[in-house]
């Protein structure tokens, strides 16, 4: 036992120091839900015991959605009979014409209730995860608005992920129908057709094990934070080797949903039944009954109302259940319980270093801090305020000029040339316009296009998503992106050429409206979320990477364990305090394989780095073993130089002065520098010199270069296994 009350334990050489925390005995046994591998009757127990713990924060944003949905559902109704009865679609002989318009006037209501049960499912589904899994297994307190401001980060991810694995799920069953409708066509036989349709069956088959398979997905897009194919990804593999297990636990609460549904609509068709005219109810068979169309309007809407509640009680049960299933699976798969149970009863500690450390209130968003805070230096600063409706508009308006600026500069380009082409013999005044109205449209287009492109950059700050606490990241496989933070300037810079440093003319246009740093967020999502520290300074966030922000003093706990918990540690060389101090950190308690070094400096500025790293590490571990030795940082690798050039071949490039700034250009991000498991570095160089300057297609080939040298290290590290180092035992007492 450690002197601070913490256990050593002993895992790869490393020496983790867990606090042990104190609570009653059974205590997690009598949360809400277990902190243990799950059985089928503690997850039944779990989602009603849910439901009745959390009932308004489950409910009252499904319900506010769903009126929400009728409003707009009576709308489309009294839109679809008032087209019916404009066009005089019923009574009389049923035409083609008829049929159209009857079929018409009906999608005007059926798709959009399609389109609302959609989103009513997909925030269901949002709302209830995150409750679940941000509450129920801490057994917090939660208020309806607390719950909706967390939910509602979530619900377009969800919404995408459903759709995908929807998708993913019908076209397996429609490509088994496809042979058999082949056939039909080909042979013309119905007979060959209906001995096609028998792959129905097998398909059918493959349709539930790849839906089995695929019921983690909701669950991983909420709580981990993965985009829709990468969640879909995970479930699959998750979810191996327990298929009919997670089939079978997930069919009953269904079934006491399914029970509590046809007790709630007989009870309305009961009371509707009361209502309507006793003629339908007792009239003569052998005569025709006349029955007024408003008699039967209440007990419709009794049955019709019926049929909602029982839709809205049901609705959390399934969503409940699969948060369930996952939580089981990860608890019994990557020992997650014992992490969950750290952060419910106190946090995890490795030696100094805390996990995931509560630094705000979780589920509200804060803001990043001023620049000049009115607190001392020593307390924790103000924060500013984002505008997320104003950066909307931003986006928007920036959007809007990115379009016309396009079309305008296109359109001058396009008089321009025509003046150019008309003067070929004998100049005219009208040679002349064309060529001034040209040159002001490709002016005016090209400054209303990047005025559009500047003004998204800034509206992005104020949209960007900020991590309100780091419990967020209990579940989530995460890139933890480190840098100087006077490096941010120049990655919240956009590029104003073309790749490989070609003046972009005519073809600015096609520039992109992404930063350095949201280019490589890209790069890195396959992965994992991709989260970074804020600078404290700063007025708004940037756009690309989540960040969460600490206090100016004592940041090197928290940011040591997020090390530790991170799947991936990107981390950007530079000759900043902070970035030397989290490269030797890494160095010495991660798995390298795990980090991965982006060089963004020169050869001088990467010198002083791996000076300053050794130094560093031998101030703070003077006597380690062996194998946590600093690893020796290779040499940075010059671009390969292009020689010298012919007279012709500068002239065709466009002169010395462009040939001199095609020589000079290199890549933002140099090369990185990976490890493997024998801690030995390699600096691999995204060399622009690796394309000749005379290539017709160098821009493409230099992105191609880019992906091949970059893709299969990406690929490396979404394939190492879940950090298991976040995950330690907690001895309970």
């Amino acid at each position: 036992m450690s002197a601070d009350g913490g256990e050593a334990v002993s895992g790869k050489g490393l020496e983790v120091r867990v606090a042990v925390h104190t609570w009653p005995p059974g205590a997690l046994d009598r949360a809400v839900v277990p902190l243990r591998p799950l059985d089928a009757n503690d997850m039944v127990k779990g989602v009603f015991a849910t439901v009745r713990r959390y009932f308004w924060p489950l409910y009252l944003p499904l319900l506010t959605v769903t009126l929400g949905c009728v409003v707009v559902l009576g709308c489309c109704v009294w839109a679809s009979w008032g087209l019916i009865t404009f066009l005089h679609l019923y009574g009389g002989r049923m035409t083609t014409t008829r049929w159209i318009g009857l079929v018409l006037a009906g999608a005007v209501a059926v798709v959009p209730a399609v389109l609302c049960s959609v989103l009513a499912y997909a925030v269901t589904t949002a709302v209830s995860v995150t409750v679940l899994g941000h509450h129920a297994v801490f057994d917090s307190r939660l208020t309806v608005r607390q719950a909706w401001v967390e939910a509602r980060l979530h619900v377009w991810r969800t919404l995408r992920t459903q759709l995908l694995e929807v998708g993913i799920v019908l076209g397996i069953l429609v490509l088994s129908m496809v042979p058999g409708v082949v056939l039909g066509i080909v042979l013309h036989s119905p007979a060959a057709a209906a001995s096609g349709l028998l792959l129905i069956f097998p398909g059918f088959a493959a349709m539930m094990f790849v839906g089995g398979r695929l019921l983690y997905a909701a669950p991983v897009t909420v709580l981990e934070g993965m985009a829709p194919a990468a969640a879909l990804r995970r479930s699959w593999g998750l979810n191996r080797g327990a298929w009919w297990r997670t089939f079978g636990i997930a069919l009953l609460p269904g079934m006491v949903g399914r029970a509590a549904t046809q007790l709630i609509t007989g009870g309305g068709s009961f009371i509707a039944a009361r209502y309507l005219p006793p003629d339908l109810l007792y009239g003569s068979s052998t005569r025709p009954v006349h029955v007024p169309l408003g008699s039967l309007v209440l007990p419709l809407a009794i049955v019709l109302l019926a049929a909602l509640v029982a839709s809205i009680v049901r609705a959390p049960l399934m969503p409940l259940t699969m948060g369930l299933l996952y939580l089981d699976r990860c608890f019994r798969k990557e020992n997650l319980e014992a992490t969950l149970s750290a952060a419910a009863h106190g946090h995890v500690r490795y030696g100094p270093s805390i996990l995931f450390p509560g630094l705000f209130p979780p589920g509200f968003r804060p803001t990043p801090p001023h620049r000049r805070p009115t607190k001392p230096a020593d307390a924790y600063p103000l924060h500013g305020e984002q505008k997320p409706n104003k950066g909307r508009a931003m986006i928007t308006a920036g959007w809007t000029m990115r379009v016309v600026g396009t079309g305008v500069g296109a359109t001058g380009q396009v008089l321009l040339q025509r003046g150019v082409d008309s003067a070929a013999n004998l100049l005219s005044w009208l040679d002349l316009l064309f060529r001034a109205a040209g040159i002001v449209g490709m002016t005016i287009g090209t400054w209303v296009f990047l005025y559009g492109r500047l003004l998204i950059k800034r509206g992005k700050r104020h949209t960007a998503r900020i991590i309100g606490s780091f419990t967020e990241l209990v579940y989530t496989r995460y890139v933890l992106y480190l840098r100087p933070f006077a490096q941010d300037e120049a990655m919240f810079k956009m590029p104003l050429k073309l790749i490989g440093g070609g003046n972009s003319g005519t073809a600015i246009f096609l520039l992109s409206g992404l930063t350095q740093e949201e280019y490589l967020v890209r790069r890195f999502r396959g992965i994992g979320r991709v989260v970074a520290i804020g600078d404290p300074h700063e007025d708004l966030p940037l756009p690309g990477a989540t960040r969460g922000y600490l206090p100016l003093e004592d940041w090197q706990g928290p940011v040591g364990g997020l090390i530790r918990g991170a799947h991936v540690v990107a981390l950007a060389a530079g000759q900043g305090t902070g970035t030397v101090w989290e490269f030797t950190e890494a160095a010495h308690v991660m798995d390298l394989r795990r980090l991965i070094l982006l060089v963004y400096c020169d050869e001088e500025e990467y010198t002083a780095f791996r000076d300053l790293v050794a130094v560093e590490y031998a101030r703070r571990f003077p006597a380690v073993e062996q194998w946590r030795s600093l690893p020796e940082l290779p040499a940075f690798k010059r671009k390969t130089s292009y020689g010298e050039f012919s007279r012709r071949k500068v002239l065709w490039l466009g002169g010395r002065k462009r040939v001199k700034a095609l020589e000079e250009w290199d890549f933002p991000l140099k090369g990185v520098v990976v490890f493997d498991e024998n801690r030995v570095g390699e600096f691999r160089r995204f060399d622009p010199g690796a394309v000749p300057l005379t290539s017709l297609k160098r821009g493409w080939s230099l992105s191609r270069m880019i992906k091949r040298q970059l893709n299969p290290v990406l690929a490396e590290l979404a394939e190492l296994p879940r950090n298991q180092e976040r995950a330690t035992a907690v001895r309970t007492t």
